[in-house]
């Protein structure tokens, strides 16, 4: 099988779920439901999560420049963030062709001629890194939401073990990089929050008052789910999760997967800028090198 047609199966793969996770979701529920919480929001509140949304992504192309720079590739914060701004725009909206992170990987060889085992050791623990924020905030959360099964509060106790498993992974395999173990996990855990406090205006535009910090788990949770390249950009995976999640916690459905789509939102005008890039290319400058 050649790699063209592989590209082309692997979309299709993709929208296929996509639009058979969204054909569940509005099985279960109603646009005109989700459209009634849409049209009652406070749209300064979801301007100001928005701003949240983009401060977390500048936070991970900070996170993602750390690595490049212990490889000692030197490249300025601007240039990092429009090669990040650049992959965000790929990632959501080119999904059959190269991904953001392949993208980030092919102009750093192209320009620099920096060994791609290298490159993609970096941009796969920073994703890494920041899966592991988002499992331990999940379980922290335990403790403080409402649920019918009194034993689920106690998985919060297995928290630390997410920031244990990533040290452990780093030592293992990555073993370079566990110098980096604390200012990784402080950027992610900055990166996670400013995403949840997005959340949390958007559950204040909305006018969601009840299950809050169920919410939130469920954000968290659907954020690791929609990692999965399962999808396009988490499309439907993200609402699946809200779906079932407000289910079992006993939540608005139509609350919950609201939030899901506004996120997703948010995500793509967020994403979109990067454009700018794809036309006007990306600048090379002058850098060192040691890789």
């Amino acid at each position: 099988m050649n790699a063209q047609l592989k590209k082309w199966l692997g979309l299709i793969l993709k929208l296929v779920v996509a639009f058979g996770a969204l054909y569940l979701v509005f099985q279960k529920i109603s646009w005109s439901e989700i459209r009634e919480v849409l049209i009652g929001a406070n749209y300064w509140l979801l301007a100001l999560g928005f701003l949240f949304f983009l401060f977390s992504k500048l936070v991970s192309a900070l996170r993602l420049n750390l690595f490049f720079r212990y490889h000692g590739l030197l490249l300025s914060e601007w240039i990092n963030i429009q090669l990040y701004w650049l992959g965000m725009f790929y990632n959501l909206f080119l999904p059959g062709g190269i991904s953001g992170d392949g993208y980030k990987v092919y102009w750093l060889k192209q320009q620099f001629n920096a060994p791609v085992k290298k490159l993609l050791s970096a941009v796969f623990v920073d994703r890494l890194s920041g899966m592991a924020l988002l499992v331990f905030l999940a379980a922290l959360l335990l403790a403080f939401v409402d649920s019918p099964w009194s034993w689920l509060p106690w998985l919060a106790l297995g928290a630390p073990l997410a920031l244990v498993g990533l040290w452990l992974f780093l030592h293992l395999f990555f073993p370079m990089y566990k110098k980096l173990f604390r200012p990784i996990a402080g950027f992610s855990f900055v990166v996670q929050k400013a995403q949840l406090i997005c959340v949390v205006f958007i559950l204040l535009a909305f006018n969601i008052e009840d299950g809050f910090i169920a919410y939130l788990i469920l954000f968290l949770v659907s954020s690791v789910a929609a990692v999965i390249p399962i999808s396009i950009g988490g499309i439907g995976i993200r609402e699946l999760c809200f779906l079932y999640g407000a289910q079992l916690f006993d939540i608005s459905e139509p609350a919950a997967v609201s939030v899901s789509f506004t996120f997703y939102v948010m995500t793509m005008l967020g994403s979109f800028p990067g454009i700018i890039w794809v036309f006007k290319g990306i600048e090379k400058e002058s850098t060192d090198v040691q890789l």
